[in-house]
Parts: C-alpha cells; sequence; structure tokens
C-alpha cells in the first residue's frame, strides 16, 4: 500500500511539468467512472429481466431451457466483469489500458448476453401466443402492472 502511494506522488510529482501523469491518471479515473456507470445500469437491467423470468415462472409459464442457461451465464459474467474493473483500478499507470481492454471485453460480453435473454423471453412470449397455449396465467402475468412496466423497461433499454 505504501509503495503504490509512493509510486503515485512520483509520477505527481515528476509528471506534473510535463503533464503527462497528471494527463494518464485522469484518463484512467474518467475510465473507471464510466465503467462503473455503464456495468450499473446493465446490472439494474439484469436485475429486471430477472424479476420478469421470476413473475413468469411464479405463474406456471414453462420457462425456455436457452433462456434459463443465458441468466445463469449473465450471473457468471456479472462476477467477471466486477473483477475486471477491479483490475483496471488497481492497476498501475503503465499497465492499465490492458486491464481496460480485459474490462471492454467483459462488459460488452455481459451486454450481449444481457441482450441474448431479453431475446430469449421475447421469443418464448411469442411462441406461447403464437401456438394457442397462453394460458390465462399467462396472460395475467403480462397484464400485471409491476411486470408489464419492468418489461418495457427492459425492452425499452435495448
Amino acid at each position: 500500500m505504501r509503495a503504490s502511494r509512493l509510486a503515485i506522488w512520483a509520477v505527481l510529482l515528476f509528471g506534473l511539468p510535463t503533464g503527462c501523469g497528471f494527463d494518464v491518471l485522469h484518463q484512467k479515473q474518467e475510465y473507471v467512472d464510466n465503467a462503473e456507470f455503464r456495468l450499473s445500469q446493465v446490472n439494474i437491467r439484469i436485475e429486471e429481466l430477472e424479476q420478469v423470468h421470476a413473475d413468469t415462472i411464479k405463474q406456471g409459464i414453462t420457462a425456455n431451457p436457452a433462456l434459463l442457461d443465458t441468466i445463469d451465464e449473465l450471473d457468471e459474467k456479472q462476477i467477471e466483469a466486477e473483477k475486471r474493473l477491479d483490475q483496471v483500478k488497481h492497476a498501475g499507470i503503465a499497465n492499465w489500458k490492458g486491464a481496460r481492454t480485459a474490462m471492454d471485453t467483459a462488459l460488452e460480453d455481459l451486454e450481449r448476453s444481457y441482450e441474448t435473454a431479453v431475446f430469449l423471453l421475447e421469443e418464448t412470449w411469442q411462441d406461447l401466443q403464437e401456438d394457442g397455449s397462453a394460458s390465462r396465467r399467462y396472460l395475467l402475468v403480462m397484464n400485471d402492472p409491476s411486470t408489464a412496466a419492468i418489461l418495457s423497461s427492459v425492452l425499452i433499454s435495448l
């Protein structure tokens, strides 16, 4: 901990006359702030999606196995993205851009998986309607104001 503080002070003291050290620290902090925001937004959307999915299961609507797998993957990818963000936060000035690349990849993968899960949920609901197996329970879930509000926010976020 003390060595990292000394390193930061050294960069600030020796980098300030040229502006290099300060610019890099500023870029890194801006990136971390942006990545934290993006990750929090995706996490909120995932929670909403999981709530809609849980509501459909409670109402007895059969779950799509691919959707279940994708939702499970989302949890793993959230953990990976958090880990990558932590690596960026703790990376040194010289190697933070490599950690940034790994974070970008993890976050993009998480966002793609979220979009896939939303697509699978929509597809499941459309299949139920098309084949006539949309039961009264399905209609109750779709007409539930809280579920409808969550679903519309999930779909709008795409």
